[in-house]
């Protein structure tokens, strides 16, 4: 009884939450529906405890223990994992790196004209732009290339918002053909002079853990992490996702999770 009324509250406030999120950003969001899955399964797993109490079916205690043990493990590990990445999310770059990647992310509107850089992306060339007046020997590779519902790159769009924001124009160097954090590291390096380059990576604060670790893995010389502003109700979803996707590069062998 006690498993079936968690379930409840755990279904609930997953859809719940995914309405909010689709209502107030939109719910075409990057795997958003997770949240709806993660509800749905809450009560078709409660609905199927129904039914096999109703029908007086009972699971050994060798077996209810096992389950138990199984999903202790797998909580803490999701929870382990969450932690991984918020313990970066306040990471600061030093001074003095050679290169900042400012990573791409969703660009607004419907031509070149009116493209406009998205909330996420805005903050990430703020904190670059902020980094660039302390720093004037650093170089900026802006990444990102161009998605499907997107008017221009996003490294146009990054280059853009930077040269807006006090950045001198020659100082930003485009990397414009990657549609992945991995493939923003394999470009960039392509492009580096010098192969033990310090290297900053700026991007929001909950993706600075497994960019730092996807940088690390791709660059030779010392890797610093600086994170941008983002707050919004989007956050834990994106932290989840984060969790998930660090999970995977790990097994694809991008990144090491420590």
């Amino acid at each position: 009884m006690v498993l079936r009324w968690i379930l409840r509250v755990c279904g609930a406030l997953c859809l719940i939450y995914y309405v909010g999120c689709g209502m107030a950003i939109r719910f075409d969001t990057a795997q958003l529906w997770l949240w709806l899955v993660l509800g749905a399964g809450c009560f078709a797993l409660d609905g199927i405890l129904g039914f096999g109490r109703h029908m007086g079916w009972r699971l050994p205690t060798g077996v209810q223990a096992a389950i138990w043990v199984i999903f202790g493990i797998g909580a803490a590990a999701a929870l382990g994992m969450m932690g991984l990445v918020a313990s970066h999310m306040n990471d600061q770059a030093p001074a003095g790196a050679d290169y900042m990647l400012v990573l791409g992310a969703r660009v607004n509107g419907t031509d070149s004209g009116n493209a406009e850089a998205s909330g996420a992306l805005l903050h990430r060339c703020e904190s670059a732009a902020v980094y660039a007046a302390d720093n004037p020997e650093t170089v900026f590779i802006a990444t990102g290339g161009k998605g499907a519902d997107e008017p221009i790159t996003e490294a146009e769009c990054i280059k853009r918002e930077m040269v807006r924001l006090g950045v001198p124009e020659e100082r930003i160097l485009l990397e414009e053909q990657s549609q992945s954090t991995a493939e923003n590291m394999k470009y960039s390096r392509a492009m580096m002079e010098k192969e033990d380059a310090a290297v900053a990576v700026v991007t929001n604060n909950f993706h600075v853990y497994r960019a730092g670790r996807l940088a690390e893995a791709a660059f030779e010389g010392p890797v610093y992490r600086q994170s941008a502003e983002f707050t919004w109700i989007l956050l834990p979803h994106y932290i989840v996702r984060e969790a998930v996707c660090s999970v995977l590069d790990a097994l694809n062998g991008y990144m090491r999770l420590w």
